[in-house]
């Protein structure tokens, strides 16, 4: 379906292609005047495979559950999408064919929702880079991404929290980057839960993050190291936050309180 340079397309209505298996490709490049896509527009096209949304320029939504169960769609060009704002709940639900996501020139996106691209099993990359405007990711946003190798997080400034279970069960990831996320105040319960490929945490200079939920790296048990270095607001580590990981985990706290509160059988 080719609806690529339609200048006077504002939005898709909620369910408009639902369930339309016959529905293998969308262009909608260059569609400027594009501010919205509502609930469920593409949901369940199973045969979906290519999505094309660069230069919406004024797309500032993609709606809960948009292209859930898409269980084909490999590749989704989202470059250029400078007025986006959010991305809804259930938006990628169990995309299983989808490889990778580079959100890094969405510049004013503020929150990817709960369970956002959860069960996207062949997810290897997620680029959110530099993204200064993002504020949140939410629960279970890429919980069961089980290829998920690396998240960029680098230059997310105002990135305040990380839901619970946000990357709960993604096994094959190895290392993640938060370091010098200075707005940064909270990760979830069980946010990294069951990563058991996850073998560092790079914190460092988090100088706003207070507390890490419980059971938050429950079950990493590769992992070997989490630096916390000047985290000078830190405050608490919830109950079994560090249960079943390496004997050999070593945090390192340097211009870290001594009063920090520790959850039972943290570790």
């Amino acid at each position: 379906m080719n609806l690529s340079n339609c200048a006077k397309l504002k939005s898709i209505e909620e369910s408009a292609f639902s369930n339309c298996n016959m529905l293998t490709t969308v262009d909608l490049s260059g569609c400027n005047n594009l501010t919205s896509i509502g609930k469920r527009a593409f949901s369940s096209c199973n045969n979906l495979s290519n999505i094309n949304l660069s230069g919406c320029a004024d797309l500032k939504s993609i709606g809960m559950h948009v292209f859930d169960m898409c269980t084909s769609l490999t590749t989704m060009n989202l470059s250029n999408l400078k007025s986006l704002e959010s991305i809804s709940d259930f938006a990628f639900y169990s995309c299983q064919s989808l490889t990778d996501i580079d959100l890094s020139l969405c510049v004013n996106l503020e929150s990817i929702g709960q369970w956002a691209f959860i069960n996207c099993s062949s997810l290897v990359t997620m680029n959110l880079s530099n993204l200064k405007s993002l504020k949140s990711i939410g629960e279970r946003a890429f919980s069961n991404c089980k290829s998920l190798k690396e998240v960029n997080l680098s230059g997310c400034v105002n990135l305040e929290s990380i839901g619970s279970e946000a990357f709960y069960d993604c096994g094959s990831l190895v290392t993640f980057n938060l370091s010098g996320l200075k707005s940064l105040k909270s990760i979830g319960e069980r946010a990294f839960s069951n990563c058991k490929s996850l073998k560092e945490v790079n914190l460092s200079g988090c100088v706003d993050l207070e507390s890490i939920g419980s059971e938050a790296f429950l079950f990493c048990g590769e992992l070997v190291l989490i630096d916390m270095s000047m985290c000078s607001k830190f405050k608490r580590i919830g109950a079994y936050a560090l249960r079943n990981c390496n004997m050999s985990l070593k945090i390192k706290m340097d211009g870290v309180s001594e009063n920090v509160k520790v959850g039972p059988y943290y570790m």
